[in-house]
C-alpha cells in the first residue's frame, strides 16, 4: 500500500512542480504568446530569449517563428525531425503542406503527406493535384465524389474539378446536380460560382439565383408567368420555393399545384419533397401528404429524415416504421432510428422485435439506452459494471506523459486552445486505465472538460464521478434551493453547457458555467434590481450560477413547468419552445425528437439523460425512471407571452 501511495504522490508532487515552478519563464513565454498574436517580431524575440531552452513549452517559441515563415523548407524538416511524434510537430506539418501545394513542389508534398494525421479537405485536393501531376490521371476519378457537395469547397480542388471537365468526368448533369444540392442546403453563393461550368447558360442562372435571392416570392410570380420556364429557372424555382415555405408551406405549395404541373417528374418531386421537409419542421400535418407527393423525390438524408420525423409527430406509427426502412443503412443503425423503430413495432404488437432492438440498445449510459432498458425493466444504474477506478500506478506514468505535461503548464497558463490540442494527441492512444488515470489528473487541475471527454473515451471501464463530476456543489445548491430547482436538472444542464469550465464563451457571445448571453444577463439584472451590473461579471461564479438558476426558473414557470420545455427554452428561447408544443398532449420523448433546431434536440436529450446521473449522485429519487422525468408535454396554450429580448 505504501508503494502504490508513492506512485500516486509522486505523480501528484511531479503535476505541481511543472505547474508552479520556474515563472519567470512562465511569464516570458506569456509576453511571447501575446507579441506573437499581435504580430509584433520585435517584442516576440525580445520575451523569447527570456525563456529558458530546457523550459517546457520552448518548442512553441520555434514553431510560432516557423508558422508564420513556412517558406523555410530546411528549418521545417529540421523542427519534425526535433519534434517527432508532437502535436506541435503535426500542426506545423499541415501548415508546411499547405505551403508546398500552394507552391506546387509536388515530389516534396508526395514525400510528407503520408507522415500526416488527419488531413483536411485542402490538403487532400493538393495531394490529388500532386498524384495526377506526377503522371496518375487514375485519381480524378478517385477525387470525382468530392464534386457532389452542397459545400464551398477549398481553391485546392479547383484544378481538379477543371481537369475532371477537359477528362470529360464531369458532364452538363454532374453540374446541374450539384447547383441543386447547393441550392438546397441554402448554399446560393455556392450554386452561383458552380453556374460558372456551365458556359454562357451559367451567366443567366447566376442572374436567376441573384433575383431569388432578393425575392423568393417576387421570383415565384415571374415564373409563374411563363409557360415554359428553362432547367436554369426550374432550379432556381426549387430554392425560392423552398425559402417561402420557411414562411407559409401552404402557400408554397398551393403555387406547385398550379405552376409546376408541366415540369419534368422528377424536379417536380423534388420540389414537393423539400415544401414537406419546411412543413414537418414546422408541425405542420399537411407535412405527410406533400411527402406522398414527392414519392421518390424525397432522396436525400436530411429529407428522409423529415419525412420519419412528420410520422413521429402525427403518432403514424405504420407511416413511421415504413419510413425508417427507408433510411440509408448507416442511418437505421443510429440508436435513435433504432429506438424509434422499436415503438413502432410496439404499437403493431410485435413486442418480440421490438424487445430485440430495445436490448441491443439497453446497458449503454446514453439517453436511448436508459429509455431502452426501461422498456425492458431495467434501469442503467442496475445494469452497470462496478465503478473503475484511477490507478496510482497509472496516475503516476500519465503525469510523467511529456504531451499531459505540456497540456496541463498551458492549462494552468491559461491557453486552452493550445492546452486542449496538447492534451487530445497525447490521450489519442490511451488504453482504458491511462484514460481513467488522465481523467483524474484533469479532474484535480480543475479541467473538467478534459476529465469529461476522457473519462467518455473508454471502452470498458467506466468512472461516473469522472464522466459526471460536480464542482462548485455548495453555490450551486445555495441557488437551485433559492429557486426551487431539482439540483440534478441543473447539473445536468451546466455539464451540458460549460462543462463546467468556468470562463467558457461560445461561438455566439454566451458567458460562463450557465453560457448565458449578455443581452440576456442584463434582462435578469434589471428584473433583479441590479442598477450596477456590468455584463463582464457574467464570468464570476457566484452571478453566473445566480443568473442561470434564475432564468431556468423564469422558463419553467413560463412553460407549465414542464422540465423538457424549459431545456428547450434555455436553449433555445421560451417562445419557441412554446411553439412546438401540439394541439394536444404529446409523449415528450416524441415531442423532443421533432424539435426543429439539431442542436437543441441533442441539447434536451443530453441534459435531461445527464440529470439521471445527477440524481444518482445525489441520491435523490424524484423519478427513478427517464420517461418520468420526461414526462408529458401539455397542449400548447392558445395565447403566451414572452418579455425576454
Amino acid at each position: 500500500m505504501a508503494r502504490r501511495l508513492g506512485w500516486w504522490w509522486g505523480g501528484l508532487l511531479l503535476l505541481a512542480v511543472t505547474l508552479h515552478a520556474r515563472a519567470d519563464d512562465a511569464d516570458a513565454f506569456l509576453r511571447a504568446h501575446a507579441a506573437y498574436l499581435a504580430h509584433d517580431p520585435r517584442a516576440f524575440e525580445s520575451a523569447a530569449a527570456a525563456v529558458g531552452r530546457d523550459y517546457v513549452l520552448a518548442p512553441y517559441l520555434q514553431f510560432w517563428r516557423l508558422s508564420q515563415d513556412p517558406g523555410d523548407d530546411r528549418a521545417i524538416s529540421d523542427y519534425l525531425a526535433a519534434h517527432h511524434g508532437t502535436w506541435l510537430a503535426q500542426r506545423l506539418r499541415a501548415i508546411w503542406l499547405n505551403d508546398l501545394g500552394r507552391r506546387a513542389l509536388w515530389p516534396a508534398y508526395l514525400a510528407e503527406y503520408p507522415r500526416l494525421v488527419e488531413p483536411n479537405l485542402t490538403l487532400r485536393c493538393y495531394e490529388y493535384q500532386a498524384q495526377f501531376a506526377s503522371g496518375q490521371r487514375g485519381v480524378l476519378r478517385n477525387a470525382r465524389p468530392l464534386w457532389f457537395s452542397a459545400d464551398d469547397l477549398p481553391s485546392s480542388c479547383t484544378p481538379l474539378f477543371r481537369a475532371m471537365r477537359a477528362d470529360g468526368l464531369l458532364d452538363r448533369d454532374d453540374v446541374w446536380q450539384r447547383l441543386r444540392l447547393a441550392l438546397l442546403a441554402d448554399h446560393p453563393e455556392v450554386a452561383r460560382s458552380v453556374a460558372d461550368y456551365l458556359g454562357r447558360e451559367g451567366a443567366n442562372v447566376d442572374r436567376l439565383i441573384q433575383r431569388a435571392q432578393r425575392s423568393p416570392a417576387a421570383y415565384l410570380a415571374t415564373l409563374a408567368r411563363q409557360r415554359h420556364p428553362g432547367r436554369g429557372a426550374r432550379e432556381v424555382a426549387l430554392y425560392a420555393l423552398t425559402r417561402e415555405a420557411l414562411l407559409d408551406p401552404q402557400a408554397s405549395a398551393d403555387w406547385l399545384g398550379r405552376h409546376a404541373r408541366a415540369w419534368p417528374p422528377g424536379t417536380r418531386a423534388a420540389a414537393w419533397a423539400q415544401v414537406a421537409v419546411q412543413a414537418a419542421r414546422q408541425h405542420d400535418a399537411a407535412a405527410q401528404a406533400w411527402f406522398a407527393r414527392a414519392g421518390a423525390g424525397v432522396q436525400n438524408d436530411y429529407q428522409k429524415t423529415w419525412r420519419a420525423r412528420a410520422a413521429l409527430r402525427a403518432e403514424n406509427w405504420a407511416a413511421l416504421e415504413s419510413a425508417i426502412h427507408d433510411l440509408p443503412s448507416s442511418l437505421q443503425s443510429q440508436p435513435e432510428w433504432r429506438y424509434w423503430l422499436a415503438r413502432a413495432y410496439q404499437k403493431r404488437g410485435a413486442q418480440a422485435a421490438a424487445n430485440r432492438l430495445f436490448a441491443g440498445l439497453a446497458r449503454t449510459p446514453d439517453y436511448y439506452g436508459q429509455l431502452a432498458g426501461e422498456e425492458l425493466g431495467e434501469t442503467v444504474e442496475a445494469a452497470s459494471p462496478p465503478e473503475a477506478k484511477p490507478q496510482p500506478a497509472a496516475i503516476d506514468s500519465v503525469a510523467h506523459d511529456p504531451g499531459i505535461i505540456r497540456a496541463l503548464t498551458l492549462w494552468n497558463l491559461g491557453l486552452r486552445f493550445e492546452a486542449t490540442g496538447e492534451w487530445n494527441w497525447a490521450i489519442r492512444g490511451f488504453d482504458d486505465e491511462h484514460l481513467l488515470a488522465a481523467a483524474e489528473l484533469a479532474r484535480l487541475a480543475d479541467w473538467y472538460d478534459r476529465a469529461i471527454y476522457t473519462a467518455g473515451k473508454t471502452q470498458t471501464l467506466k468512472n461516473y464521478k469522472l464522466l459526471f463530476p460536480a464542482p462548485y456543489r455548495e453555490e450551486a445548491m445555495r441557488y437551485a434551493a433559492e429557486y426551487q430547482l431539482d439540483p440534478a436538472w441543473v447539473y445536468g444542464l451546466m455539464r451540458q453547457e460549460s462543462r463546467f469550465t468556468l470562463r467558457a464563451r461560445s461561438d455566439v457571445g454566451a458567458l460562463g458555467l450557465m453560457q448565458i448571453m449578455p443581452a440576456t444577463a442584463r434582462w435578469i439584472a434589471r428584473r433583479l434590481g441590479l442598477g450596477d451590473f456590468h455584463a463582464s461579471s457574467t464570468h464570476d461564479l457566484d452571478t453566473n450560477l445566480r443568473f442561470g438558476t434564475y432564468y431556468l426558473r423564469y422558463a419553467l414557470d413560463g412553460l407549465s413547468n414542464q422540465p423538457v420545455l424549459a431545456t428547450a427554452g434555455y436553449n433555445a428561447g421560451p417562445a419557441r419552445a412554446r411553439r412546438w408544443q401540439a394541439d394536444r398532449p404529446l409523449d415528450a420523448t416524441i415531442y423532443i425528437d421533432t424539435i426543429p433546431f439539431q442542436e437543441t434536440r441533442d441539447y434536451v436529450k443530453k441534459v435531461m439523460n445527464n440529470a439521471m446521473f445527477y440524481a444518482r449522485r445525489f441520491d435523490t429519487r424524484d423519478s427513478a425512471l427517464l420517461k418520468a422525468r420526461l414526462g408529458i408535454i401539455p397542449a400548447r396554450p392558445d395565447t403566451q407571452t414572452d418579455t425576454r429580448p
